[in-house]
């Protein structure tokens, strides 16, 4: 017996990923025509496909052989047998499993029925779940499905990001220390204004980024276009601007240069030191995304996070102005010179 278990565990990790796991006390009906009994677990799973007439595999303990069996439906055995049925995909118009892979559901919830418990309580449907909203069901046509609409695996192959709401009542908006673009320090002598010209380059960089928080999981590195709020003069707004290309779990930077002029002016008998600063913020947004099965869009998943972005404001200019032999500031300006959200 010590035997037979360490195979079967050693064949079931090589064995396609199509297979059940193993039913034990089972039988299904009948052999398959031809050769149908094999020594290997693995080399039976690698026959049956290839039978039209094949709909599973038995285990018989007292042949220790493991056989082709032309049934789908798994039934009591009283001789200790272990069955193993192939799980196919429920169809698009019922996508998601439920009963233990026997039946297909057209909606993602249980229906409520309190004398079932959990099992029935108008929450998720899962594999194990015994009711289905609405009794729109379907029989699995194999016996044993798996859901189509598996939302703990999210991918870029089966699903598409369809919708996404972002909950502006909940933004931040954080300032980050500014940096110091340009440092002019101006002694006016004379008897007029001292105006000096400047002029910079500004090296813009922009990133932004989806972390996940909860609901369906997205497999890291999958791309989903989508658009992002607006972050314009009048700060975070709900304006969605054009929708740009994401891979989950990575940020996204955009970088470029902008040249600046501005000038630094200091009055008669008064020394100025103008510093020019990058204001930058920290913005953050929670979302609901929605993904939709390519092939089903009775499949939807919702997934749940918050949208980050690190983004440059303005140039902005502060001007400290001193009596020419004093080190108290006698006043400070300052203002906007460059808007960098809207520069192009």
């Amino acid at each position: 017996m010590t035997l037979f278990f360490s195979l079967t565990l050693l064949v079931l990790i090589s064995a396609s990923a199509t297979w059940s796991s193993k039913n034990d006390g089972k039988y299904l009906d009948s052999y398959s025509a031809g050769t149908a009994k094999y020594d290997s677990l693995l080399k039976a799973q690698s026959e049956c496909p290839k039978r039209s007439d094949c709909g599973g595999i038995t285990y018989e303990p007292s042949s220790k052989k493991f056989t082709l069996r032309r049934g789908v439906v798994l039934k009591d055995s009283t001789r200790s047998e272990i069955s193993w049925v192939e799980e196919i995909e429920c169809p698009a118009t019922h996508p998601n499993v439920y009963y233990n892979g026997e039946y297909c559901c057209k909606s993602n919830k249980e229906k409520v029925n309190t004398p079932q418990g959990t099992k029935c309580d108008g929450s998720v449907i899962q594999r194990d779940s015994l009711c289905c909203a609405g009794n729109q069901h379907t029989r699995c046509p194999s016996g044993s499905c798996r859901s189509l609409c598996d939302c703990n695996n999210i991918n870029g192959d089966d699903f598409e990001a369809t919708d996404i709401k972002y909950d502006m009542d909940k933004k931040i908006v954080s300032a980050l220390r500014p940096d110091l673009v340009v440092n002019k320090v101006l002694n006016n002598r004379g008897s007029r204004d001292l105006v000096v010209p400047l002029s910079q380059t500004v090296e813009v960089e922009n990133t932004m980024e989806f972390s996940h928080t909860a609901g369906a999981s997205v497999t890291a590195g999958t791309s989903f276009e989508v658009g992002v709020p607006g972050l314009g003069a009048a700060g975070v707004s709900l304006e969605i601007s054009a929708s740009y290309e994401f891979s989950s779990g990575e940020s996204k930077t955009s970088r470029k240069s902008i040249s600046v002029e501005f000038s630094c002016t200091a009055p008669p008998k008064k020394r100025v030191v103008c510093n020019a600063l990058k204001r930058k913020d920290k913005v953050s947004i929670p979302y609901v995304m929605t993904w939709t099965h390519k092939r089903s869009k009775e499949c939807s998943c919702k997934e749940e996070g918050v949208f980050k972005e690190l983004v440059s404001q303005n140039i902005e200019m502060e001007v400290n102005e001193f009596d020419l032999n004093s080190k108290k500031i006698i006043r400070t300006k300052r203002e906007e010179i460059f808007d960098l959200r809207t520069s192009e």
